[in-house]
């Protein structure tokens, strides 16, 4: 059995009830873990419509997968009885705690269970009455910082989300962000070329080398026929909601109150917050 721990969750947090939890993982995603190639570095639970998800976990690609290996930091899905999900929907609406991830252990039968615990932020050395706990941070911006979009150099991969398979290249949105541009003309050395800045993107679809994605509220189309000069040719305005800008995307975490004199929120970042008021 391979075990991977946290080590920084008992640092941040005071243990107050321990689960263990099945997880929904794909084939390539436990042959990394009993590799032990997995870190918790950003990771967080959260519950979403009554399920229990776990978010920016990353698992490293396996070495041997093809060219439909996993996306290492994709959400995955946590197993637990009504009963222990009643519980912990009931404990997180209360102030100062959160679900955290502990250690995930690999079985001999192929499949994968993780730790987490009900927790509250410790209190700093410094300040006897401030508690850390994990929560989302509005990012704040103006239109213009919003609508901009153009070409940048390549980045890290920190918040993966959905891929789309055009010709020899391979599109990875990087939620909120923009999207990532790789070329895979070798399935077995895939690299990235470049990365388009596109703020609160999510979505994508690719016809006739023009890229549709959603920017904000609007929808646009981007001419990518020159991958080093891409063009934006239509927007279509007010087609999505749009960033919301009073609360973060997911259910039952705590975030930093909204303040509009800092401007529009153009996204929201999750980091570790001092005593946060608001909650959802």
């Amino acid at each position: 059995m391979k075990e991977i721990s946290n080590r920084s969750a008992t640092f941040h947090f005071s243990i107050e009830q321990k689960f263990t939890a099945g997880m929904v993982l794909l084939g390539t995603e436990i042959k990394s873990l009993r590799q032990g190639k997995a870190n918790f570095n950003d990771s967080f639970c959260v519950l979403h419509q009554g399920e229990l998800w776990i978010r920016s976990l990353h698992i490293a690609e396996y070495n041997y997968g093809t060219a439909n290996n996993h996306n290492p930091v994709r959400e995955r899905k946590l197993l637990l009885t009504k009963r222990e999900l009643h519980k912990i929907s009931t404990k997180t609406k209360e102030k100062g705690y959160t679900i955290i991830p502990l250690k995930i252990a690999t079985t001999e039968n192929g499949s994968a269970k993780i730790d987490i615990a009900l927790a509250k932020g410790k209190k700093t050395h410094d300040k006897k009455n401030n508690t850390e706990i994990l929560g989302y941070a509005p990012v704040y911006g103006s239109l213009g910082d919003l609508t901009e979009i153009k070409s940048e150099p390549t980045k890290p991969t920190s918040n993966a989300g959905k891929i789309y398979l055009y010709q020899n290249y391979t599109f990875q949105m990087e939620n909120g962000e923009g999207i990532h541009i790789i070329n895979s003309s070798d399935p077995s050395n895939p690299q990235k070329i470049g990365f388009i800045k596109v703020k609160g993107c999510s979505e994508i679809s690719i016809k006739n080398n023009i890229l549709y994605t959603d920017n904000h509220r609007d929808l646009v189309g981007i001419n990518i026929s020159n991958m080093n000069a891409i063009q934006v040719v239509s927007r279509l305005e007010n087609v999505f909601p749009g960033t919301n800008q009073e609360y973060p995307p997911v259910d039952g975490v705590f975030f930093e109150c909204v303040d509009p004199a800092k401007g529009m929120v153009i996204g929201w970042s999750q980091k570790m917050l001092s005593n946060p008021k608001c909650k959802r």
